[in-house]
């Protein structure tokens, strides 16, 4: 109130610039994210000789593979930027109460996807089976579930796995299907995909025929719904701004 004319003096609150700044570090932490976590692109540029079709993307980080170090960071920056996009979805969810369930666990799954890409990069493939009939006997002429005793290999599936869950949780979260619709149906598309293109891994693993271009489109898929994530993210819910 102004004491001298008595009427009421309205205090201007001057807009804060973390907005747009935190808008535009979304936007760019899922683009990188996906860049890194799709890194195998590069491969042949970088000198890699290993089938593009018949390969395991993780071979690239078999020491000794040409660009193998530069493979295993890109794992990790992805990985971090991944848990970062985790928590930051978390948090944008989190304003609204009650916790809702399907989101909370959408995003820890997401945050695991991250953890996994760390560890394949922490714990890379000791040989690469596409080249090496011996290492191919070892890691991959055995059971499944031997398979699965071996590091690298259980944090592959376990990565994939997660990002699978993550996908088809946040597309059926009504709290994501009301602040950002178009990001819960990408969602919902890439995690089908992602999951029919599992299938015809695990079909394909006893003739290893293919299964490398199987792999590499998941991984473009994950890194294409990991961009999509970002931008999402860095656009302001229907509704209006948190």
């Amino acid at each position: 109130m102004d004491l001298t004319t008595g009427s009421t003096t309205r205090q201007v609150r001057r807009p804060s610039a973390r907005g747009p700044a935190r808008a535009v570090g979304y936007a760019v932490a899922g683009l990188l994210a996906g860049v890194c976590y799709s890194s195998f692109v590069l491969a042949r540029p970088l000198g890699s000789r290993l089938s593009l079709t018949e390969s395991y993307v993780s071979e690239l980080e078999v020491a000794g593979q040409p660009a193998s170090t530069f493979f295993r960071l890109t794992d990790l920056v992805a990985a971090l930027l991944v848990v970062v996009l985790a928590m930051a979805l978390m948090g944008r969810l989190a304003r609204e109460r009650p916790a809702e369930m399907r989101a909370t666990v959408g995003c820890l799954c997401l945050a695991g996807l991250g953890l996994a890409a760390a560890a394949d990069a922490l714990v890379p493939m000791s040989c690469t089976p596409s080249t090496s009939e011996a290492c191919r006997r070892e890691v991959d002429d055995v059971a499944i579930i031997a398979q699965l005793h071996q590091g690298h290999t259980l944090s592959s599936v376990l990565g994939v796995f997660a990002a699978q869950v993550a996908m088809l949780l946040l597309s059926v979260s009504p709290r994501v299907r009301r602040r950002w619709p178009a990001l819960a149906r990408a969602s919902l598309a890439c995690g089908l995909a992602v999951v029919v293109l599992g299938l015809a891994e695990v079909s394909l693993m006893s003739s290893q025929h293919r299964l490398g271009a199987i792999e590499r489109l998941h991984v473009l898929l994950i890194s294409a719904w990991l961009a999509t994530l970002g931008w999402w993210l860095s656009r302001p819910p229907r509704g209006g701004p948190d």
